[in-house]
């Protein structure tokens, strides 16, 4: 059922969704890779998160209307999740 529904909503993408993702191949050749609409163990929540996964989510109209900050968005949180996580005392 997921696999079916992840097919479904990668062929029937939003203008907003066609331009986030012409935008974000520019990011693979450096080194970053993005899954469209995939089912992991069948859910789409805070379980994701829990495997180590970042789920951004963005409002169409964010896309549409200020790419630029939603890419900047998205820079800063590639670029974070690259940071040492610090030691504790």
């Amino acid at each position: 059922m997921a696999n079916e529904r992840a097919r479904y909503l990668r062929r029937n993408q939003t203008d907003a969704e066609r331009k986030l993702w012409r935008h974000l191949r520019y990011l693979r050749a450096s080194g970053y890779h993005f899954r469209r609409q995939v089912p992991v163990d069948g859910y789409i929540d805070a379980h994701v998160e829990a495997q180590g996964f970042r789920v951004p989510g963005f409002w169409n109209n964010e896309v549409m209307d200020n790419l630029e900050g939603v890419a900047h968005m998205i820079d800063r949180a590639l670029k974070a999740s690259h940071d040492p996580i610090p030691s504790t005392p």
